[in-house]
Formats: C-alpha cells, sequence, structure tokens
C-alpha cells in the first residue's frame, strides 16, 4: 500500500486485510508505537528513516508480523527499498502480489491531515512530506512496473468504502 501521506494508506490497508483475511503492518505505525525516543523526534520533525533503518525493521519482522499474507503499509518509499523487497521476492523469501498506490492531491491531503490534528502534523511537516513522497517514492511506482509487479493506481478521495471496494475489484480483476 502506497501513497503520500494522508491519502488513507493505513485505513485503506486495514480495511484491506480484514477483507482478504491478511496481517496488516504499518510501519509508520510500528515506528510511532516501538520506536526510542530519538526515533519519534525524527518522526515529529518529518524526516525520513534511512534505507537501512527502515530495511532492518521490515527484514526483523519478516516471518513474524510480515508474511506472505500481509498487507505492507507505508513500505518500501525508496528505490533501494524498493530493490530489496523485489530481491526479497525473486528469492522467493516472500511474495509480492500487488503495490496498490492510492491518489490524491496535495490541497486534499494537506486539509485532511490538518483535520487530524497529530502533533506532528503542521503545515510545513506536511507539505515537505508530500514533496519528499513525490521525489523519492512516486517515482518508484514506474520502476515496479518495469520490474513486472502488478500495479494498482486508485482514488484515494471520496468514500472510505468505495475507495476500499475499488481496491479490491483492481486486485481480483488483474489477479494472476
Amino acid at each position: 500500500m502506497m501513497g503520500p501521506v494522508g491519502v488513507g494508506k493505513s485505513v485503506q490497508g486495514q480495511l484491506l486485510a480484514d477483507k482478504i483475511s491478511y496481517n496488516w503492518f504499518s510501519l509508520g505505525k510500528y515506528l510511532r508505537e516501538s520506536a526510542s525516543a530519538s526515533a519519534q523526534e525524527k518522526l515529529a520533525s518529518g524526516v525520513l528513516f534511512s534505507d537501512e533503518e527502515v530495511i532492518e525493521i521490515i527484514d526483523s519482522e519478516i516471518g513474524k508480523t510480515i508474511t506472505n499474507q500481509t498487507v505492507l503499509d507505508g513500505f518500501p518509499r525508496t528505490l533501494p527499498q524498493s530493490e530489496w523487497i523485489v530481491g526479497l521476492h525473486r528469492e522467493k523469501r516472500i511474495n509480492i502480489e500487488a503495490v496498490v498506490v492510492l491518489l490524491a492531491d496535495e490541497d486534499v491531503l494537506v486539509k485532511r491531515l490538518l483535520a487530524r490534528g497529530r502533533p506532528d502534523d503542521s503545515e510545513e511537516v506536511i507539505k515537505d512530506r508530500i514533496h519528499t513522497y513525490n521525489s523519492s517514492t512516486r517515482p518508484i511506482i514506474d520502476w515496479f512496473k518495469n520490474q513486472g509487479v502488478q500495479v494498482q493506481e486508485i482514488n484515494g478521495v471520496g468514500e472510505i468504502e468505495d475507495i476500499s471496494n475499488n481496491i479490491v475489484k483492481a486486485l481480483k480483476k488483474d489477479a494472476h
């Protein structure tokens, strides 16, 4: 499950996991709940964790909270993270069924995030996170397509249940 901050990855990831009887693993939730004080500070400032830090977390959870029946929320976010997880897929350590990308305009995202009122959601931090997504994460979507990974881009604006149903339909239609 990929998309910019505030697009609804966690809500849709949990709904998808429930509908298809998969686990759900959110990197953001993991970091907010399990991270050290210094990691919490980093999160609040909107700074991304290094590829090495993120890969280490994901790798440590494979076989525990992350299995072949897990919706991964918020990972990967960079090309090195994507290359690493596709490498695991090729080695048959994990199976990537599809990448779901939720889409929304920046103004919608800023409005949503300011409304949810998290302490790390200042307008400046939100815009920085959207910019980081557009420069670091958005380009890897085409990279996934070029690797032969099924990518489904879904409008993340609308009624929650409608978006969820659109995701399930898209995945069923293109399931191999």
